[in-house]
């Protein structure tokens, strides 16, 4: 039977929370067999590969386990994509899991529809399951095909859909252009929202929420220690895509320029407000900065950043308090790269 979704779950010592993960994908048996969960385990040391092989001894149609040394997050991508089968590839974080109830609608409307990307909204939870936040589908919005390029994704309604939790992309689009995430660093997450941008020429929204992410786990990624150990891999992150997006041949569309340097400035601002808030050295906020500038020097079209940057309160507060004479030196400079206009697309 053809597979309709692959869903990659990256997987590193989750034995106490990916059985909550799996458990989220067992459906009605018609709809089960069209899905293909790729489980990577990514060198875990606990108990998770094991856990992970019992659903695919008893769901031989649906699971896939995939035991490789440790190679962080985009590796678990890479190795799932490989293999993939589904018509669309998306990923769920091995802490956090699907909404039964709607996944087999969801199945159903990614069975029918013939679009490069589907955005579906998400809820945010607490470590209790408490839900923070949770998006909504403009009604307007759902089950219509739109071109990329012909939507404002600043526009509030849209702006959360430009997350990973949010989308579904088509396995060939991925493929055909040698998608290939980072290896060996966090938060590359962001890359498979840029990149299934860049490549997808339309798209269609899904009505119901399919992803729940949860906040505040010990050692998750997203968490202050994390962060401090991993500030690199934001300026990584961006880096990268900022250095592909500056080679683009095609004129692109604004819209399009917009969402893009939208995933480039979010990278880029994680990295400043992790900078700020939490290295402590003035030495190495300056060294720190300087690597950014030099991101912003690869930027020929600007990034929109310049306005996060004028009005971050812990960006004005360090420009202002800072001891180091280098210091506003520094932040004028910071801010005349990114406010610097170009022509790249004229």
């Amino acid at each position: 039977m053809e597979k309709i979704l692959t869903i990659c779950v990256p997987t590193y010592n989750m034995e106490a929370l990916l059985p909550r993960c799996l458990d989220s994908f067992i459906i009605e048996e018609e709809f089960m067999n069209r899905l293909e969960i790729i489980v990577v385990n990514d060198g875990s040391k606990d108990r998770s590969s094991e856990i992970a092989h019992q659903y695919e001894a008893k769901y031989p149609n649906s699971f896939i386990v995939i035991d490789k040394p440790n190679g962080n997050y985009g590796s678990c991508v890479n190795a799932a994509l490989k293999i993939a089968r589904g018509k669309y590839f998306r990923i769920c974080d091995a802490d956090d899991h699907y909404v039964q109830q709607n996944l087999s609608a969801y199945i159903s409307f990614l069975d029918r529809i013939n679009v490069d990307v589907i955005f579906s909204p998400y809820a945010t939870l607490d470590i209790s399951g408490n839900i923070i936040n949770k998006t909504i589908t403009p009604i307007n919005l759902i089950g219509n095909v739109y071109s990329i390029d012909d939507l404002n994704w600043e526009n509030a309604e849209l702006a959360h859909f430009r997350a990973m939790h949010c989308m579904a992309t088509r396995t060939q689009t991925l493929l055909d252009n040698d998608y290939y995430q980072t290896e060996g660093i966090s938060y590359t997450d962001m890359q498979l929202v840029f990149y299934s941008c860049l490549y997808s020429t339309n798209c269609s929204f899904f009505a119901d929420i399919i992803y729940c992410y949860y906040l505040g786990r010990d050692g998750q990624s997203m968490s202050k220690e994390s962060m401090i150990k991993t500030h690199m891999h934001f300026y990584l992150n961006a880096e990268k895509m900022l250095t592909d997006y500056i080679f683009i041949v095609p004129p692109i569309s604004e819209n399009r320029r917009k969402l893009l340097l939208k995933s480039i400035a979010i990278e880029l601002s994680s990295y400043i407000n992790v900078v700020l808030k939490y290295i402590l050295k003035s030495s190495e906020k300056i060294r720190l900065y300087n690597n950014l500038i030099e991101v912003g020097k690869k930027s020929t079209i600007r990034c929109n950043i310049e306005d996060y940057i004028d009005n971050n309160k812990p960006f004005i507060i360090w420009r202002k308090y800072h001891i180091h004479p280098y210091a506003i030196y520094l932040s004028q400079k910071l801010s005349s790269i990114f406010v610097k206009k170009t022509r790249l697309h004229n």
